[in-house]
């Protein structure tokens, strides 16, 4: 029996922004030059930025914990 995940298929949420349509080209080029579409471009370097986020806060918590 298959497992439930890959019966159904996740949800998706949708973020909306707006930039100017400077921005939005560089990005749409970054993106043909990577491969990939504008969506996943965008999708990967929020992902990416996030965690790096999260980990620096995570990192500067648990030193301020240890002194």
């Amino acid at each position: 029996m298959q497992s439930l995940e890959k019966v159904v298929p996740r949800k998706r949420t949708q973020i909306d922004i707006r930039i100017s349509p400077e921005v939005k080209e560089r990005i749409k080029i970054a993106a043909y030059m990577s491969g990939i579409s504008v969506s996943e471009y965008v999708r990967r370097l929020l992902i990416d930025r996030a965690d790096k986020v999260i980990e620096e806060f995570e990192n500067r918590t648990s030193r301020s914990v240890e002194l």
